[in-house]
């Protein structure tokens, strides 16, 4: 059954150390390091570089990965960035039942586990970072932050938008300041609903194959044709796209993007939890918030990306008129569509990108991109 993209390779229902095909981790770079955090429930894999210069204080940077991946959709940009002039500190961390992360049995992962559960799992990865920036910059006993600035993909932009709108980093004793948010194909914090449509409308067959695959969470990315279709341009080398595969979680919690389907951030708590609005880059019109899509983004499209934008945009304008942060507005820019910059916002498009522009043909042009911003912030 060709033509239904059908087939059972990918689909697994034991958990992987049980499993007759285990999660492949890829190779790491020499650049950077592969460690554990113990939590109660079990691990966290985290992967991290660091600068050779211990005294340089610039913010960290934290990836957060989406559904289906791991920290090690992140290797392109943690090379990038920490072999780059200005060597920065990057964190990336694998959620549970991701990656290198523990796993919980089928059950418990695909009906149990929430989007709170694993914005905990993201909070337990930058506090770990957060305190190894500590120990680095040489920090400990004092009461100063460390600064980030904090890279969601997908669903887990989706989750780094609910962690700051729920104020997860607030009163846990993590001694941090969010210095900016970079949202990359993100789950839009107004609601998902658009992009599963999207998604249907890609794959006609999806429901079909779902009861196929009794309600598999991964059926509608089983084979190397669907997530070609759903996270990749056509351009990407099969030898990639198989590599990716290989290092996909065995399954998918359900309650994760169903809890992101309508509505469920506040876009103001969100800019009021980034600090440095009215410094001199957010008066120039750089902004604290990076939207980036993939031009070949079939899923998180284009135009939802721009929506997004023009969303925090939005809240960025009633936010300095109700003078709750100090910036500036202009009238001109205000959901301008296309505009790339102003109203505290940036925006920006991998070219030849899909859903996954992070590590898809030309992600060094969103790594660039990304970098602009981030040097915008010191």
């Amino acid at each position: 059954m060709s033509f239904l993209n059908l087939s059972y390779q990918n689909i697994h229902f034991l958990h992987p150390s049980s499993s007759s095909t285990p999660i492949t981790l890829p190779p790491l770079p020499p650049s950077i390091t592969h460690s554990y955090i113990p939590t109660p429930q079990g691990d966290l894999e985290i992967l991290h570089s660091s600068p050779l210069a211990t005294q340089k204080s610039q913010p960290a940077l934290f990836f957060i990965h989406g559904g289906m991946g791991s920290a090690s959709v992140w290797i392109e940009y943690l090379s990038f960035f920490s072999s780059h002039a200005l060597e920065t500190a990057c964190y990336a961390v694998s959620m549970r039942g991701h990656g290198g992360s523990w796993y919980p049995s089928y059950l418990r992962m695909v009906y149990g586990t929430t989007k709170g559960d694993l914005a905990g799992d993201v909070v337990e990865g930058i506090k770990w970072a957060v305190g190894r920036e500590r120990e680095r910059l040489g920090l400990e006993g004092r009461e100063e932050d460390v600064e980030v600035v904090l890279v969601g993909h997908s669903s887990g932009g989706g989750l780094v938008q609910f962690i700051l709108s729920e104020g997860l980093l607030v009163g846990v004793g993590v001694g941090v300041r969010v210095k900016g948010l970079v949202l990359m194909g993100a789950v839009p914090g107004f609601g998902s609903l658009g992009v599963y449509l999207n998604w249907f409308s890609l794959d006609p067959l999806f429901t079909i194959r779902l009861l196929l695959h009794a309600w598999h969470p991964n059926s509608p990315l089983s084979t190397p044709p669907l997530v070609r279709r759903v996270f990749f341009s056509e351009q990407l080398p099969e030898s990639y796209l198989l590599r990716f595969m290989s290092f996909m979680n065995r399954y998918e919690s359900f309650l994760w993007p169903l809890g992101m389907g309508w509505r469920f951030v506040d876009p103001e708590r969100i800019l009021l939890a980034i600090s440095g609005w009215g410094d001199d880059t957010s008066r120039q019109g750089q902004g604290r918030v990076l939207v980036i899509a993939g031009e070949e983004d079939k899923i998180m499209t284009q135009d939802i990306m721009q929506r997004l934008a023009n969303w925090y945009r939005g809240a960025y304008k009633r936010l300095v008129e109700g003078e709750k942060i100090d910036g500036v507005v202009n009238d001109a820019e205000d959901g301008t569509e296309g505009q790339e910059d102003g109203m505290g916002v940036r925006y920006a498009v991998v070219p030849g990108a899909g859903h996954h522009c992070q590590n898809d043909v030309d992600w060094e042009v969103g790594a660039n991109k990304v970098m602009g911003f981030y040097q915008g912030l010191l």
